[in-house]
């Protein structure tokens, strides 16, 4: 299943610990089921990881 923007906003409020403990619960459930899911929120962190040492970088 293909991911909408409406999940990549839902792994962005995750990643950023925005969500509900509910909320974190069906996310961390789509991750183990969603393969689709679990790509995009790998590929986020890796985005995520790489702005902070470009930033890092830039002090």
């Amino acid at each position: 299943m293909k991911s909408t923007p409406e999940d990549i906003d839902l792994l962005d409020d995750y990643i950023k610990g925005r969500l509900s403990p509910d909320k974190v619960a069906i996310v961390e459930q789509r991750l183990k089921a969603d393969a689709d899911f679990k790509s995009d929120y790998e590929l986020l962190m890796l985005l995520s990881k790489g702005a902070r040492l470009h930033h890092l970088q830039k002090k």
